[in-house]
């Protein structure tokens, strides 16, 4: 399942609206519609609060089965997304300190620096 999947899933749970998550992320009603529909990319700043508005942790946000795209598959917990690799750069989205230490220690591991 995509995050846009886990979104619909936690909305319908707690019974709010889109209009109702929109309003309390400060965003357009359209924006949070294109996220559950995963027509475009949720920014950083707003998974936290995604998280506090659903009163889930950040990592229930995203699915195993979307995390399985993952290089490494690094515990599980950190996303890549295919648009994201571009001049030779990777973006990696991390939901949490745990996630970002394995991957330091895994790179410098690999690298042996």
């Amino acid at each position: 399942m995509s995050v846009g999947t886990n979104l619909r899933k936690l909305r319908a749970k707690t019974k709010f609206s889109q209009r109702d998550v929109a309003d309390l992320l400060g965003v357009d009603k359209n924006t949070y519609a294109n996220w559950e529909s995963n027509t475009c990319d949720i920014k950083s700043i707003f998974i936290p609060k995604l998280a506090s508005i659903f009163e889930v942790e950040i990592k229930v946000l995203f699915d195993k089965e979307t995390t399985n795209k993952i290089k490494n598959n690094l515990n599980n917990n950190i996303q890549i997304h295919k648009d994201y690799f571009k001049n030779n750069t990777v973006i990696l989205f991390m939901p949490d300190r745990e996630s970002v230490d394995k991957f330091v220690a895994i790179m410098k591991e690999r690298f042996e620096v």
